[in-house]
């Protein structure tokens, strides 16, 4: 089995292990897209035709394309995110995101989730920065990850609520853990490991994170809700 393959199948086993906590179904769809680019070898030519399904709506920039959408009853939105070289066409970064915050389980905060999962080649800048020590150096990495997500969606924004809404809530979510880890620069430790990073969203509740960098790629996992449970025992964690 091909690398790629063994990685859509995580993404499906893990969505299996975790139906039982009001996980949607569209995860299954958005995460194997996300799966199927590979940073610095899929050209835009090889996403474009996957990216977007005939039920989603999709938009292109200048040097990004973003498909999304939300169920009929509007308590689900998603959407996948790829971001390519000016000169080579070559994917530099990706993005896959489905939150569920309008659950209509108002008896459980944890029916509420959203995971967010990103991958991004690192500005040479940031990398090449003298740091104090290997955390302030974390920190500075996934500040840049918010850097480039905003840089990536600000012209694709205009075309949908539904991105401009999704867009929001990831930089609510990322800026929080910059928050914390301001507060307590010793937790950045902590994100590599394959139990996370602990935080509390304020709407969403407990949430975990994970941070991989290797060489110049940052890998980066938030999940908030009932599919943090287990975090550390989710293939798709440990297959970072």
């Amino acid at each position: 089995m091909s690398t790629k393959s063994m990685l859509i199948a995580v993404a499906v086993l893990c969505i299996v292990a975790v139906s039982g906590c009001n996980q949607v179904a569209q995860n299954t769809t958005t995460f194997n897209r996300y799966y199927m680019t590979s940073l610095k070898v899929s050209t835009s030519a090889d996403i474009i035709p996957i990216i977007g399904a005939k039920d989603e709506l999709l938009t292109q920039g200048e040097n990004a394309v973003a498909s999304w959408g939300e169920t009929r009853e509007e308590s689900v939105i998603w959407f996948n995110t790829v971001a390519f070289d000016d000169t080579t066409s070559r994917a530099i970064r990706k993005y896959a995101f489905v939150a569920n915050p309008n659950s209509k389980d108002f008896e459980s905060k944890a029916a509420q989730t959203m995971r967010f999962d990103a991958e991004l080649v690192i500005n040479p800048t940031v990398l090449s920065e003298p740091y104090a020590n290997d955390n302030a150096r974390k920190i500075a990495i996934l500040k840049s990850v918010l850097t480039d997500f905003n840089d990536d969606f600000l012209p694709l924004i205009q075309d949908g609520k539904i991105l401009n809404s999704g867009s929001l809530m990831v930089n609510q979510l990322v800026k929080g853990l910059l928050v914390k880890l301001d507060a307590s620069p010793a937790l950045a430790a902590n994100l590599p490991n394959i139990t996370g990073m602990k935080f509390d969203h304020m709407t969403l509740g407990a949430g975990k994170t994970r941070m991989l960098i290797e060489g110049d790629i940052v890998k980066l996992k938030v999940m908030t809700g009932c599919i943090v449970k287990d975090f550390d025992k989710r293939l798709d964690v440990a297959g970072m």
